[in-house]
C-alpha cells in the first residue's frame, strides 16, 4: 500500500469517531492549509456544490497538483461527495462510506474504487 503520510484525522467526519488513524493515499493531501483555499464561501467551488444541493460543504480529500489531476471529496449533510475541479461532475459516494473506507478505496483504485451514484441539480428534482 502506497501512502503519502499516516495522520490523525481529526476533522469529526469519521462516523462519530472524533479521532481517527488514516493512511492518505499517495497523490492525495488533507493537507489544511492546502484544502483551505478551495471550497470558501463566495467560490465557483463552493457554488457549485451548492447548485447540486449541498449545504455547508467541507472538502476532506484532494489530488495534490504533482499529479496533473483536480480530484476532490467532501463532506456534507453525513455524506461523502466526490468530483474534479476540471469538470462540474459531481457524485454521491455510496460506497464505502467512511473516511477511512473510502481512503482505502482510493489507495488500491483512485476513483474506481468507490461505488457512486450521479446526484442532480437541486432545481431539477
Amino acid at each position: 500500500m502506497h501512502v503519502q503520510a499516516f495522520i490523525l484525522h481529526s476533522c469529526g467526519l469519521t462516523d462519530g469517531v472524533y479521532f481517527q488513524a488514516a493512511r492518505i493515499p499517495e497523490g492525495w493531501t488533507c493537507d489544511p492549509g492546502y484544502l483551505q483555499r478551495f471550497f470558501r464561501p463566495g467560490t465557483g467551488r463552493r457554488d457549485m456544490a451548492q447548485y447540486y444541493g449541498l449545504t455547508d460543504p467541507t472538502l476532506v480529500l484532494m489530488e495534490t497538483p504533482d499529479t496533473g489531476s483536480m480530484g476532490y471529496i467532501i463532506f456534507s449533510g453525513g455524506r461523502y461527495y466526490g468530483g474534479d475541479l476540471m469538470s462540474d461532475y459531481m457524485f454521491e459516494i455510496t460506497r464505502p462510506t467512511t473516511f477511512p473506507e473510502i481512503l482505502r478505496a482510493i489507495d488500491e483504485q483512485d476513483f474506481r474504487g468507490l461505488r457512486k451514484k450521479k446526484i442532480k441539480p437541486a432545481m431539477e428534482e
